[in-house]
């Protein structure tokens, strides 16, 4: 395989954060990209985004979830999270349940 004839690439921002980039080369039925490629490039990308911040979250949640729980855990007095909202106990705590 050579060099690649077509190149398309775009940013893939989350508020107008660069978080990667997204590349595609050789079309298939063509010689060249058009606009209508790019437009549907850029979405895509605009997807990625929006999957990437999600997936981040996610994982920011989760270590501050299991961070959260060591401390119980490990804290030599009775701790005890209470739900904002309904004003129950929640949590692995022992003294809570």
């Amino acid at each position: 395989m050579g060099p690649a004839l077509a190149f398309l690439g775009a940013p893939i921002l989350h508020w107008g954060e660069s978080v990667g980039f997204i590349y595609v080369a050789e079309k298939e039925d063509a010689e060249e990209f058009t606009h209508e490629d790019e437009e549907v490039l850029v979405m895509f990308a605009s997807q990625a985004a929006m999957a990437i911040a999600n997936a981040r979250r996610y994982r920011d949640e989760q270590r501050a979830r299991a961070d959260l729980e060591t401390l119980i855990n490990t804290s030599p007095f009775g701790v005890v999270v209470f739900d904002v909202r309904t004003g129950a106990p929640v949590g692995p705590d022992r003294v809570s349940q």
